[in-house]
Protein backbone atom coordinates (compact mmCIF):
# COMPACT_ATOMS: atom_id res chain seq x y z
CA UNK A 1 0.00 0.00 0.00
CA UNK A 2 3.06 2.28 0.64
CA UNK A 3 4.25 1.78 -1.99
CA UNK A 4 2.01 1.43 -4.51
CA UNK A 5 1.05 5.12 -3.33
CA UNK A 6 4.30 6.63 -3.05
CA UNK A 7 5.21 5.92 -6.80
CA UNK A 8 1.85 6.36 -8.57
CA UNK A 9 2.59 8.67 -11.52
CA UNK A 10 0.53 10.34 -13.24
CA UNK A 11 0.36 9.99 -16.72
CA UNK A 12 1.43 13.42 -18.35
CA UNK A 13 4.95 12.47 -16.48
CA UNK A 14 5.39 9.11 -17.49
CA UNK A 15 8.50 8.61 -19.71
CA UNK A 16 9.05 5.97 -21.95
CA UNK A 17 11.24 4.38 -19.29
CA UNK A 18 9.99 4.52 -15.91
CA UNK A 19 12.91 5.19 -13.35
CA UNK A 20 13.24 5.72 -9.58
CA UNK A 21 14.24 8.67 -7.82
CA UNK A 22 16.97 9.24 -5.13
CA UNK A 23 14.64 9.55 -2.33
CA UNK A 24 11.90 7.11 -3.21
CA UNK A 25 14.55 4.33 -3.74
CA UNK A 26 15.56 5.28 0.26
CA UNK A 27 12.25 4.54 1.19
CA UNK A 28 11.70 1.24 -0.72
CA UNK A 29 14.88 0.04 0.94
CA UNK A 30 12.99 0.74 4.34
CA UNK A 31 10.31 -1.41 2.97
CA UNK A 32 12.05 -4.23 0.90
CA UNK A 33 11.83 -8.50 1.66
CA UNK A 34 12.64 -11.29 -0.09
CA UNK A 35 10.33 -11.11 -2.43
CA UNK A 36 10.05 -8.78 -5.41
CA UNK A 37 8.51 -5.80 -5.24
CA UNK A 38 6.03 -4.11 -7.21
CA UNK A 39 5.01 -0.58 -7.74
CA UNK A 40 2.31 1.20 -9.66
CA UNK A 41 3.11 3.28 -12.75
CA UNK A 42 0.39 5.49 -13.91
CA UNK A 43 -1.70 2.09 -13.60
CA UNK A 44 0.79 -0.05 -14.87
CA UNK A 45 2.40 -2.83 -12.96
CA UNK A 46 5.80 -3.00 -12.69
CA UNK A 47 7.99 -5.72 -11.23
CA UNK A 48 11.87 -4.84 -9.29
CA UNK A 49 13.73 -7.61 -8.25
CA UNK A 50 15.24 -7.17 -4.84
CA UNK A 51 18.79 -6.69 -6.57
CA UNK A 52 17.72 -3.86 -8.69
CA UNK A 53 15.46 -1.75 -6.01
CA UNK A 54 19.03 -2.08 -3.92
CA UNK A 55 20.97 -0.99 -7.06
CA UNK A 56 19.65 2.54 -7.95
CA UNK A 57 21.78 2.47 -11.37
CA UNK A 58 19.96 -0.86 -12.55
CA UNK A 59 17.05 1.24 -12.28
CA UNK A 60 17.59 3.97 -14.40
CA UNK A 61 19.40 1.56 -17.24
CA UNK A 62 16.53 -1.10 -17.82
CA UNK A 63 13.47 -0.92 -17.96
CA UNK A 64 11.07 -2.80 -15.21
CA UNK A 65 9.19 -5.51 -15.71
CA UNK A 66 5.55 -6.24 -16.03
CA UNK A 67 4.11 -8.45 -13.51
CA UNK A 68 1.53 -9.36 -11.27
CA UNK A 69 0.17 -7.72 -8.35
CA UNK A 70 1.52 -8.73 -5.20
CA UNK A 71 0.70 -6.34 -2.47
CA UNK A 72 3.04 -5.41 0.52
CA UNK A 73 1.88 -6.72 3.96
CA UNK A 74 0.82 -3.05 5.49
CA UNK A 75 -2.36 -3.48 2.58
CA UNK A 76 -3.65 -6.34 4.39
CA UNK A 77 -3.09 -5.17 8.16
CA UNK A 78 -4.96 -2.62 7.16
CA UNK A 79 -8.01 -4.69 6.42
CA UNK A 80 -7.15 -6.71 9.21
CA UNK A 81 -7.60 -3.48 12.03
CA UNK A 82 -10.95 -2.47 10.48
CA UNK A 83 -12.18 -6.13 10.88
CA UNK A 84 -11.28 -6.17 14.18
CA UNK A 85 -12.38 -3.29 15.09
CA UNK A 86 -15.62 -4.18 14.02
CA UNK A 87 -16.16 -7.38 15.67
CA UNK A 88 -15.22 -5.84 18.84
CA UNK A 89 -17.69 -3.12 18.14
CA UNK A 90 -20.43 -5.77 17.45
CA UNK A 91 -19.93 -7.38 20.34
CA UNK A 92 -19.65 -4.14 22.28
CA UNK A 93 -23.54 -3.77 20.82
CA UNK A 94 -24.43 -7.17 21.78
CA UNK A 95 -23.18 -6.55 25.51
CA UNK A 96 -25.16 -3.65 25.93
CA UNK A 97 -28.58 -5.71 24.76
CA UNK A 98 -27.09 -8.33 27.53
CA UNK A 99 -27.33 -6.18 30.17
CA UNK A 100 -31.19 -5.23 29.40
CA UNK A 101 -32.06 -8.90 28.93
CA UNK A 102 -30.48 -9.53 32.04
CA UNK A 103 -32.45 -7.08 33.96
CA UNK A 104 -35.79 -8.23 32.44
CA UNK A 105 -35.44 -11.81 32.88
CA UNK A 106 -34.48 -10.90 36.50
CA UNK A 107 -37.43 -8.86 36.86
CA UNK A 108 -40.04 -11.69 35.30
CA UNK A 109 -37.80 -14.59 37.28
CA UNK A 110 -39.35 -12.13 40.70
CA UNK A 111 -42.78 -11.84 39.46
CA UNK A 112 -42.98 -15.60 39.34
CA UNK A 113 -44.54 -17.65 42.56
CA UNK A 114 -41.36 -18.53 44.66
CA UNK A 115 -40.04 -21.95 44.69
CA UNK A 116 -37.14 -23.71 46.35
CA UNK A 117 -35.73 -23.61 42.85
CA UNK A 118 -35.74 -19.57 42.45
CA UNK A 119 -36.35 -18.00 46.13
CA UNK A 120 -32.38 -17.82 46.70
CA UNK A 121 -31.53 -16.56 43.65
CA UNK A 122 -34.25 -14.13 43.67
CA UNK A 123 -33.32 -13.05 47.04
CA UNK A 124 -29.77 -12.57 46.22
CA UNK A 125 -30.39 -10.74 43.09
CA UNK A 126 -32.53 -8.17 45.19
CA UNK A 127 -29.29 -6.76 46.22
CA UNK A 128 -27.76 -6.36 42.41
CA UNK A 129 -28.40 -3.85 40.46
CA UNK A 130 -30.27 -6.29 37.47
CA UNK A 131 -33.47 -6.06 39.08
CA UNK A 132 -36.24 -3.08 39.90
CA UNK A 133 -37.67 -4.82 42.69
CA UNK A 134 -36.08 -2.77 45.24
CA UNK A 135 -32.34 -0.35 45.91
CA UNK A 136 -28.95 -2.71 46.65
CA UNK A 137 -28.65 -2.57 50.40
CA UNK A 138 -25.74 0.31 50.55
CA UNK A 139 -25.49 3.42 51.09
CA UNK A 140 -23.20 3.93 48.24
CA UNK A 141 -26.10 2.79 45.96
CA UNK A 142 -28.74 5.29 44.62
CA UNK A 143 -32.27 4.09 44.60
CA UNK A 144 -33.14 3.05 41.29
CA UNK A 145 -30.31 0.30 40.15
CA UNK A 146 -32.39 -1.02 37.35
CA UNK A 147 -32.98 2.05 35.62
CA UNK A 148 -29.02 2.92 36.00
CA UNK A 149 -28.47 -0.41 34.00
CA UNK A 150 -31.10 0.24 31.64
CA UNK A 151 -29.29 3.31 31.10
CA UNK A 152 -25.66 1.88 30.68
CA UNK A 153 -27.10 -0.28 28.31
CA UNK A 154 -28.77 2.88 26.01
CA UNK A 155 -25.10 4.99 26.25
CA UNK A 156 -23.53 1.31 24.92
CA UNK A 157 -26.02 1.74 21.76
CA UNK A 158 -25.33 5.10 21.52
CA UNK A 159 -22.04 4.90 21.14
CA UNK A 160 -22.13 2.10 18.60
CA UNK A 161 -24.10 4.41 16.73
CA UNK A 162 -21.77 7.20 16.88
CA UNK A 163 -18.62 4.61 15.60
CA UNK A 164 -20.71 3.45 12.53
CA UNK A 165 -20.18 6.76 10.55
CA UNK A 166 -16.39 6.98 12.66
CA UNK A 167 -16.29 3.75 10.43
CA UNK A 168 -17.58 4.06 7.35
CA UNK A 169 -15.90 7.48 6.63
CA UNK A 170 -12.34 6.35 5.80
CA UNK A 171 -10.67 9.60 6.27
CA UNK A 172 -12.34 10.57 9.13
CA UNK A 173 -11.06 10.62 12.58
CA UNK A 174 -13.43 13.15 14.64
CA UNK A 175 -16.31 10.25 14.96
CA UNK A 176 -13.39 8.12 16.31
CA UNK A 177 -12.27 10.17 18.78
CA UNK A 178 -15.92 10.85 19.76
CA UNK A 179 -16.77 6.98 20.17
CA UNK A 180 -13.53 6.64 22.31
CA UNK A 181 -14.73 9.09 24.88
CA UNK A 182 -17.92 7.46 25.09
CA UNK A 183 -16.53 3.88 25.29
CA UNK A 184 -14.38 5.00 28.01
CA UNK A 185 -17.09 6.89 29.87
CA UNK A 186 -19.34 3.56 29.36
CA UNK A 187 -16.66 1.35 30.75
CA UNK A 188 -16.76 3.52 33.70
CA UNK A 189 -20.29 2.94 34.56
CA UNK A 190 -20.11 -0.73 34.50
CA UNK A 191 -16.65 -1.12 36.20
CA UNK A 192 -18.69 0.87 38.69
CA UNK A 193 -21.54 -1.73 38.94
CA UNK A 194 -19.14 -4.08 38.65
CA UNK A 195 -16.92 -2.92 41.96
CA UNK A 196 -20.24 -1.95 43.67
CA UNK A 197 -21.09 -5.60 43.41
CA UNK A 198 -18.04 -6.82 44.64
CA UNK A 199 -18.06 -4.71 47.75
CA UNK A 200 -21.74 -6.30 48.72
CA UNK A 201 -20.00 -9.52 48.90
CA UNK A 202 -17.85 -8.20 51.66
CA UNK A 203 -21.31 -7.63 53.71
CA UNK A 204 -23.37 -10.46 52.30
CA UNK A 205 -24.35 -12.54 55.99
CA UNK A 206 -26.06 -9.04 56.82
CA UNK A 207 -27.44 -8.20 53.66
CA UNK A 208 -29.10 -11.45 53.39
CA UNK A 209 -30.46 -10.83 56.85
CA UNK A 210 -32.14 -7.79 56.02
CA UNK A 211 -33.34 -9.48 53.07
CA UNK A 212 -34.82 -12.85 54.51
CA UNK A 213 -36.43 -10.70 57.75
CA UNK A 214 -38.34 -8.77 54.95
CA UNK A 215 -39.57 -11.92 53.10
CA UNK A 216 -42.67 -13.89 53.35
CA UNK A 217 -43.09 -17.45 55.50
CA UNK A 218 -43.58 -19.13 52.76
CA UNK A 219 -40.30 -17.58 51.04
CA UNK A 220 -38.56 -18.14 54.36
CA UNK A 221 -39.96 -21.67 54.72
CA UNK A 222 -38.80 -21.97 50.92
CA UNK A 223 -35.05 -20.99 52.39
CA UNK A 224 -34.72 -23.45 54.94
CA UNK A 225 -36.69 -26.87 52.50
CA UNK A 226 -33.71 -25.55 50.17
CA UNK A 227 -30.41 -25.31 51.87
CA UNK A 228 -31.72 -27.75 55.04
CA UNK A 229 -31.64 -25.51 57.53
CA UNK A 230 -34.29 -23.79 60.48
CA UNK A 231 -33.78 -19.97 60.66
CA UNK A 232 -31.16 -17.45 59.39
CA UNK A 233 -29.00 -16.25 62.38
CA UNK A 234 -30.56 -15.31 65.34
CA UNK A 235 -34.25 -14.90 64.06
CA UNK A 236 -37.10 -17.84 64.66
CA UNK A 237 -37.43 -20.81 62.62
CA UNK A 238 -40.25 -21.33 60.15
CA UNK A 239 -42.68 -24.06 61.30
CA UNK A 240 -42.21 -26.16 58.50
CA UNK A 241 -41.38 -29.75 56.94
CA UNK A 242 -37.48 -29.24 57.39
CA UNK A 243 -38.50 -27.81 60.85
CA UNK A 244 -41.38 -29.45 62.43
CA UNK A 245 -40.14 -28.03 66.01
CA UNK A 246 -38.09 -26.33 68.51
CA UNK A 247 -36.02 -29.78 69.00
CA UNK A 248 -35.27 -30.61 65.67
CA UNK A 249 -34.76 -26.59 64.57
CA UNK A 250 -31.61 -26.82 67.31
CA UNK A 251 -30.38 -29.72 65.66
CA UNK A 252 -29.68 -27.97 62.49
CA UNK A 253 -27.89 -25.49 61.56
CA UNK A 254 -28.75 -21.85 60.51
CA UNK A 255 -29.21 -20.43 56.85
CA UNK A 256 -26.61 -17.72 57.15
CA UNK A 257 -23.90 -20.53 56.34
CA UNK A 258 -25.38 -22.28 53.22
CA UNK A 259 -27.47 -19.00 51.86
CA UNK A 260 -24.59 -16.90 51.99
CA UNK A 261 -22.18 -19.45 50.32
CA UNK A 262 -24.80 -19.95 47.61
CA UNK A 263 -25.09 -15.52 47.68
CA UNK A 264 -21.28 -15.26 47.38
CA UNK A 265 -20.60 -17.51 44.37
CA UNK A 266 -23.68 -15.70 42.50
CA UNK A 267 -22.55 -12.47 43.22
CA UNK A 268 -18.75 -13.76 41.74
CA UNK A 269 -20.11 -14.63 38.80
CA UNK A 270 -22.32 -11.32 38.17
CA UNK A 271 -19.22 -8.68 38.85
CA UNK A 272 -16.90 -10.99 36.97
CA UNK A 273 -19.19 -10.65 34.39
CA UNK A 274 -19.29 -6.89 34.75
CA UNK A 275 -15.76 -6.54 34.84
CA UNK A 276 -15.39 -8.77 31.63
CA UNK A 277 -17.87 -6.16 29.69
CA UNK A 278 -15.16 -3.82 30.47
CA UNK A 279 -12.12 -5.64 29.66
CA UNK A 280 -14.35 -5.98 26.55
CA UNK A 281 -14.51 -2.02 26.55
CA UNK A 282 -11.27 -1.83 26.77
CA UNK A 283 -10.42 -4.14 24.04
CA UNK A 284 -12.45 -1.69 21.77
CA UNK A 285 -11.21 1.30 23.07
CA UNK A 286 -7.98 0.30 22.16
CA UNK A 287 -8.86 -0.89 18.59
CA UNK A 288 -10.05 2.74 17.64
CA UNK A 289 -6.85 3.78 19.16
CA UNK A 290 -4.73 1.27 16.04
CA UNK A 291 -7.44 2.75 14.08
CA UNK A 292 -7.02 6.17 14.85
CA UNK A 293 -2.92 5.70 14.51
CA UNK A 294 -3.19 4.27 11.12
CA UNK A 295 -5.49 7.17 9.26
CA UNK A 296 -3.08 9.53 11.16
CA UNK A 297 -0.35 7.37 9.62
CA UNK A 298 -2.52 7.88 5.77
CA UNK A 299 -3.16 10.86 6.20
CA UNK A 300 0.83 11.79 6.26
CA UNK A 301 1.25 10.35 3.30
CA UNK A 302 -1.77 11.85 1.51
CA UNK A 303 -0.08 15.10 2.43
CA UNK A 304 3.76 13.62 1.21
CA UNK A 305 1.91 12.96 -2.14
CA UNK A 306 -0.16 15.72 -2.66
CA UNK A 307 3.56 18.17 -1.78
CA UNK A 308 5.36 15.86 -4.57
CA UNK A 309 2.69 16.38 -6.70
CA UNK A 310 1.49 12.99 -7.29
CA UNK A 311 -2.09 12.07 -8.23
CA UNK A 312 -3.76 9.41 -5.80
CA UNK A 313 -3.48 8.81 -2.37
CA UNK A 314 -4.18 6.85 0.74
Amino acid sequence: MLAGRLFCFSPSKRSSQPTLSEPFVHVLRSLISSHSFFVLDAGVVLSYSRTELTNPHSLSTSPPRLGAVKLPPTAVMVDKIMLLFLLLDFLFVASGGLLIATVFINKASMATQPTTTNVAANMVLMQTPLTSSRPLISKFVSANQATGVIVNAVLIFVTFLISLPGAALSTNRLWLKLTGWMIAATAHVTLVRGVTIWFSTLQTRANLGTTFEQQSLLSQSLIQQKFQCCGYLNSPFTPDSVCTSAFVAAQKVNCVGPFSNFANSLLHRIFTALFGLVGLDVALLLAVVVVLKNRAEKARYRHIDEKNGINGGF
